[in-house]
């Protein structure tokens, strides 16, 4: 809550309230959640799975896409997302594995992040395998090089 005073913002009211707060259990009976929580996580991935395997007659499935990158995903691969619906699939169908990494736009609402993180990450370790994830935001945002020009491809 802010609080202001004589206009300005009083940062100490604020801080007030923060050590009583410290240790406290935030929700009442929270602990009960803690043993259901595998559970829905396998209910949250089986529903993935079936928007995966959805059929759009002759269009693409973008969800079954990513979810065959995630099997197919080479060891050690680095794999950037932007923001967005690129950032939902991401989350709902890519599986990392042991010694893979990722890289995020940290929820920051950047779109076309993605390319430009992949090619950072191409630049920083040339060994290893990066894939970006870029939904149709980030190629009308102008950030990636689809929006000025051709495709970027590096090997």
């Amino acid at each position: 809550m802010l609080r202001l005073l004589g206009g300005l913002y009083d940062a100490a009211a604020d801080r007030a309230p923060v050590p009583a707060l410290v240790g406290a259990d935030p929700v009442p009976g929270a602990g009960a959640v803690r043993p259901c929580a595998p559970l829905a996580v396998r209910a949250w991935r089986a529903a993935g799975e079936t928007r995966a395997r959805r059929c759009f007659g002759t269009s693409v499935n973008p969800r079954s896409v990513v979810a065959e990158l995630s099997e197919r995903l080479p060891e050690r691969a680095v794999v950037t997302t932007d923001c967005g619906t690129a950032l939902d699939r991401w989350t709902r169908h890519l599986r990392l594995r042991t010694g893979m990494r990722s890289l995020l736009s940290g929820h920051l609402a950047l779109p076309g992040a993605a390319v430009p993180y992949a090619v950072a990450a191409r630049f920083a370790a040339p060994d290893r395998p990066v894939i970006a994830l870029a939904g149709d935001g980030a190629l009308q945002g102008g950030g990636s090089p689809g929006s000025a020009g051709p495709p970027l491809a590096t090997r």
